[in-house]
């Protein structure tokens, strides 16, 4: 067994870091610029990595609203468009009494057909 080891199974255990001696007068000193360079280097990049998600955020915030009115009208025609339609249909509340509802489809100018035909590109286009 080598003495290192000897030594540490006793009980002794270094102070410094393997190769640098206290008796050198700088090795310390290194160690401790070694350290404080890391926490420098890593609190920097922690910074600038909470900065960029802040500013994240606050394009999201201010953002949110025009999502949501893009999410819920057809940017061509300005109209409420399906997923609108959805969202209010899930949010009715049933009557109470037996009342009987109707839902009436209008299909203006086939623009289904020419959607499934052409592609919505094309029923974009048509005005």
């Amino acid at each position: 067994m080598g003495a290192r080891y000897r030594r540490q199974r006793a009980g002794h255990y270094p102070r410094a870091l393997p190769g640098l001696r206290a008796d050198a007068g700088h090795g310390y000193l290194a160690v401790d610029f070694f350290f404080a360079l890391f926490g420098f280097v890593i609190g920097y990049a922690y910074d600038d990595r909470w900065r960029s998600i802040s500013g994240v955020k606050r394009r999201l915030i201010r953002l949110h609203p025009m999502i949501i009115v893009g999410r819920l009208i057809d940017p061509s025609t300005g109209l409420y468009n399906r997923r609108h339609f959805q969202d209010y249909m899930a949010s009715l509340q049933p009557p109470a009494d037996d009342t009987v509802g109707a839902l009436f489809l209008l299909d203006v100018d086939h623009f289904k057909h020419v959607n499934d035909t052409y592609g919505h590109a094309a029923g974009h286009g048509q005005k």
